[in-house]
Order: C-alpha cells, then structure tokens, then sequence
C-alpha cells in the first residue's frame, strides 16, 4: 500500500497598531494596550493565527477659568459674552486634545453725574472753574475700568463792594455784577436789606450777598474812617488764604492797647475768641481749621474801638 501524503502546515502572523482611545478589530473594540489573538481557517484548510500586537493612546481634555474685562481673545476669536468654550487640538501622539475655556465676563461701567456749582468745584481733589464735560477713570470692584463723567456748569457768584455815605450815615452794598438776580443781602449787623444805617458805635461793616442760583458772592467788608491811627490791615497777616488746615494769624499792636481776635463764621457764630496778652506787643498763632466746615470766615481784631475784618476760604 503506498501512502500518497500532502502536508499543509498551519500558520502564524502578527501586527503592530497604534491607536487613539480604541481599535476595532474583527467587530470586537479594544481599548486597553495589549496583544490579542484571532485564529482562522487558511485556504489549505489549516489553522491560521494573527496576534494583534495593541498600543491604545488616550485623548486628553482640559479646562481653565479666565475672569476678563469687557472681552477675552482666545487663539485669535474674541469673546465678549461669558460662557464656556471648546477646542480642538492633536496631542504629541496624534491623539485628539480638547481644552474647554470657562469664561467670565465682566463689564466696565460708566456713569455720568450733573453738577451746577459756584464759582468752582472740586472733585478728587482738582478744582475747576469752567463749565465742561471731565471724565476720571477709576477699577470698580472686579478690577475693570469705570469711567465718570462730571457735566458741570459753573455759575459765577455776585461781585459787590459797600459804598459809604457819609452826609446820609448809609451803607450800600452795591455794582452787583456777574450773577442772577434777585439778591439777598447778609450784614453783620444782622440786617438783610440792600442799604443800611452806619450805627457810630459800630466801625466795622461787612456784607455777604446772595443771588437766585445760591451762588455766594466774596464778603465786602468796610472800615468806617475815625481819624484813629489804629494799626493797618497791610500788618495783620493771614496765611494761607484759602486753608486746607492750619491757618497763620500774626499782628502787632501799641502798649495798652486792649486787643481782641474772634473767627467767625458766616452766620456769625464766634468759633473762636481770645483777649490778647498784653505783655507782648507782637502776636503769632497757628489755628487747626480743619475741624470746621467748608466755607467763608472771618477774622475779627477788636483793638481798642475798631475793628479790623478780614475774610478766610476754608476749602
């Protein structure tokens, strides 16, 4: 018996895949690197094995929180609205790679106020005497910009002088200019009309006029003529004038001469009064002004008689 005999050898492969998050093979996913066997029937009837040798990258995400004002460019698109937002990259692998922005937006504000004010107006410390539009800028509390505008308008205060009449014992306090009548009129006598009586017990007059916008002109003072050499207003200095905080009063006087200093202010309430030691005949005094309020003072000095008056802006 002779044996006629074929033999048909079995067979073996293999292959190497890279691949991103998963691979499909044979209708079965891999996800997980490693290596996988399939065995098959070869054309000559034989087992046939093919070993999957897997390499499994996975994608990448990420995120990040960005606070910005008004707007916020992200690889070239501005954002103005906030809200989150994806991207798409290809890792170092060739794998997908998604960064997710979570955006806020905050806003700048801006705001804007009306001013009608005399003469001038101080806002953060810069004073100005012109009607006009001023903005400042300033960080509102999420660190954007806030713009202010100040429309201001500025009424200019009455400019008055007092006029003695010496035949008719009157003082007047006229040549307003500059402001808006009707006017008010503020002696330190306490009497509100335009004119008044000089009374002769009394040698020191000052007037403080008052128009329909409120505006508040400068205070005009007068010293009634006695023939008295009395000291000279070009000897009493005041400074500075106008005061932030500490005002500067010196003066001299003559020997016994009974000297008086009061600061009063504008509804003619003493703020202060002090009768002059007379054992100096110089006087020199610093006054802290700032716990008064903003506004016109005066500086009284009683000697003897006669009064001299002299007017302070407290800013």
């Amino acid at each position: 018996m002779t044996l006629n005999l074929t033999i048909n050898n079995s067979s073996a492969g293999s292959v190497d895949i890279t691949a991103c998050d998963d691979f499909t093979w044979d209708g079965v996913v891999y996800d997980s690197t490693g290596s996988y066997t399939n065995t098959y029937l070869g054309a000559n009837g034989c087992d046939s094995l093919m070993t999957l040798n897997l390499t499994i990258n996975n994608s990448s995400a990420g995120s990040v929180d960005i606070t910005a004002c008004d707007d916020f460019t992200w690889d070239g698109v501005v954002y103005d609205s906030t809200g989150s937002y994806t991207n798409m990259y290809t890792d170092v692998n060739g794998c997908d790679s998604s960064m997710t922005l979570n955006l806020t937006i905050n806003n700048s504000s801006a705001g804007s106020v009306d001013i009608t004010a005399c003469d001038d107006f101080t806002w953060d410390g810069v004073v100005y005497d012109s009607t006009g539009s001023y903005t400042n800028m300033y960080t509102d509390v999420n660190g954007c910009d806030s713009s202010m505008t100040l429309n201001l308008t500025i009424n200019e205060g009455p400019v008055v002088e007092i006029i003695y009449n010496s035949s008719l014992g009157t003082l007047t306090a006229n040549n307003i200019t500059g402001s808006t009548p009707p006017y008010s009129w503020l002696w330190n006598t306490g009497e509100s009309t335009q004119s008044i009586s000089a009374d002769t017990s009394v040698l020191s007059y000052w007037c403080v006029v008052t128009d329909s916008l409120g505006c508040i002109s400068d205070t005009a003072y007068f010293l009634i003529p006695t023939g008295v050499d009395e000291i000279s207003a070009s000897k009493l200095l005041i400074y500075p004038n106008p005061v932030v905080d500490v005002l500067n009063i010196e003066f001299e006087f003559r020997n016994n001469q009974k000297v008086e200093l009061k600061i009063v202010n504008i509804l003619g309430e003493v703020m202060y009064s002090e009768k002059v030691n007379q054992s100096e005949l110089s006087y020199s005094n610093k006054f802290d002004f700032s716990k008064f309020s903003k506004g016109l003072y005066f500086i009284k000095l009683k000697l003897d008689k006669n009064i001299i008056t002299q007017k302070v802006i407290l800013q």
